[in-house]
């Protein structure tokens, strides 16, 4: 009898949609900074005109866009603004983002109107454990932004064409993680023992493939992707296969499925069943584990990492089969190594 098994039984919370393959990491901070060629500022230089700043740094957080380090595509939004100066006249470009890879550009927004300012394209990718610098990437002005430029500056010769090269520097928030590796899940001997003394007879719980079972208590669940923060700190990590709890006597399931670790503190652990829904399992507690990051190898491993049931798990388990869990309860330990893409 498994704690994972318990630890899957649980139902309880609001429905969430499970993530699906994810490419790209999410920022967490960083900049993209400009180096202007002899031309450019050339150009720049005899029309008095001055360009600044030449490094902006990347928003980062959720809503600050996403990088696929392997290649370098992404869409990143940046802080600040980019201003084009003469004497008291200026074109100011306020909501900068940053899109690499095929179609690249740096757009922003002037007077309310949207314009690309500079395409972006090509540029080499290296990996510094799980963050990556792109450098070389070549930054061509616009004929629209040479347009504006002129017309708010009182120019007629500023022109479109190689305005330099960029570098793109990004610290990761969360990672995207491989499709590799399996968790393992061992139940806890207090979890193990309710199940088999079950006023309602003895709950087994078998694995739902392609998880694989070990003896009585301990399951194997394949990683299917999703996110994690380095530091565990944040991010959705997917798991297949799952658990089914039968109880003997009455012949009442549970199956749980399509596991979700929600790293965000307080940590959480959810799951589909066919008989409720999407539901809470329950607590991740990682004081009692440890995590470590090898950024050599891009991992993350955690090991003895405590699930504790919920509340309205812990009731929606002892309803179904007659245990006595309380909140708190807990349901075994959780191990694994995560790698990044």
């Amino acid at each position: 009898m498994t704690t994972r098994a318990i630890a899957f039984a649980l139902a309880a919370a609001a429905a969430l949609a499970l993530p699906g393959v994810v490419q790209a990491d999410t920022v967490s901070s960083g900049s993209l900074s400009l180096q202007l060629a002899g031309g450019f500022k050339k150009q720049l230089s005899s029309n008095g005109v001055r360009m600044s700043p030449k490094s902006l740094a990347l928003k980062g957080g959720p809503a600050g866009g996403e990088l696929d380090p392997r290649n370098g595509e992404g869409s990143l939004a940046l802080r600040g603004k980019l201003s084009f100066r003469k004497g008291g006249a200026k074109l100011v470009f306020k909501g900068l983002n940053a899109k690499l890879g095929a179609g690249g550009k740096l757009t922003g927004k002037a007077k309310g109107r949207k314009t690309t300012i500079l395409r972006l394209g090509g540029g080499s990718v290296d990996r510094d454990g799980f963050d990556a610098t792109i450098n070389g990437i070549k930054a061509k002005l616009t004929r629209a932004a040479a347009k504006r430029v002129n017309k708010a500056l009182g120019l007629g010769s500023l022109h479109p064409g190689k305005a330099g090269t960029a570098t793109l520097h990004e610290q990761v928030l969360d990672v995207a993680l491989q499709a590799t590796g399996r968790a393992t899940l061992v139940a806890s001997d207090e979890a193990a023992q309710k199940f088999l003394t079950a006023s309602g007879g003895p709950v087994s719980a078998s694995a739902i493939a392609p998880a694989d079972q070990q003896g009585l208590t301990t399951f194997h669940l394949p990683i299917a992707g999703g996110t994690a923060a380095p530091d565990l700190s944040s991010g959705e990590t997917q798991l297949t296969g799952g658990i089914k709890q039968e109880q003997m006597f009455s012949g009442k399931v549970i199956d749980l499925f399509n596991i979700l670790l929600q790293w965000e503190p307080p940590g959480f652990v959810r799951a589909d069943s066919t008989q409720f829904g999407t539901n809470g399992v329950a607590f991740i507690d990682k004081s009692t584990g440890t995590v470590k990051r090898d950024t050599k190898d891009r991992t993350i491993t955690f090991s003895n990492v405590t699930l504790r049931f919920n509340e309205a798990a812990a009731n929606l388990t002892n309803a179904t089969f007659g245990t006595t869990f309380a909140t708190n309860d807990p349901l075994g330990t959780l191990s694994a190594t995560l790698t990044a893409r």
